[in-house]
């Protein structure tokens, strides 16, 4: 996707993701978002197949510069279903994305029947940007990210059951970190971490 915008979508019921996102193009940051969406886990329409799975909301691309706002979420209260998922099609091995990349979310509103906020996915490396603290509660410019011990610093808080992972209030920033070009080239397709 490029310059997409999707305005206003209601979504609801489904086996997979409300509304999914796997590729973003070289754009804007914020030029590929959705705004204004309202996104049921499940509605009294749902059959038994679709509230036994453990589906998302919106599930963001692998790729930077995409955006969610005024969204608001309801009934994710079953089969571990979740609102919000990272890293679209990151399960598919030919995908071989790395992972690390930023969503920037604003003016969210949750419902208390949404249990499970974020549920990441492989390879659980995903970095979630709340502009105003409606994703977090911790106030603007706070994040979240998938619980690795390296990551776990001051500022931080341990949430796997809501958050599946960190939520960092705004004293502290999360960034991807990419070496391309490498030389010698020992390290290829191994996982690295920074003291």
């Amino acid at each position: 996707m490029g310059d997409v915008r999707l305005e206003n979508f209601k979504v609801a019921d489904n086996l997979l993701a409300g509304i999914e996102f796997e590729l973003t193009d070289n754009m804007v940051d914020g030029y590929t978002q959705v705004n204004g969406a309202l996104v049921i886990g499940r509605s009294e329409n749902a059959d038994h197949y679709t509230n036994s799975t453990a589906s998302h909301g919106i599930i963001g691309p692998r790729t930077e510069n995409f955006q969610v706002h005024n969204a608001k979420f309801y009934n994710f209260d079953i089969a571990g279903k979740a609102a919000l998922g990272s890293c679209s099609h990151c399960f598919s091995p030919p995908s071989t994305d790395s992972g690390a990349r930023t969503v920037t979310f604003s003016n969210l509103y949750f419902d208390k029947s949404v249990l499970i906020k974020i549920r990441y996915e492989e390879p659980w490396r995903d970095i979630f940007y709340d502009l105003d603290g409606t994703l977090t509660g911790l106030g603007p410019k706070s994040w979240t990210t998938p619980y690795w011990k390296h990551n776990d610093q001051p500022g931080c808080k341990v949430d796997l059951e809501v958050y599946d992972g960190l939520v960092c209030d705004s004293t502290m920033e999360i960034r991807r970190i990419v070496f391309y070009n490498y030389a010698p080239d020992i390290f290829t397709i191994m996982t690295m971490k920074i003291l």
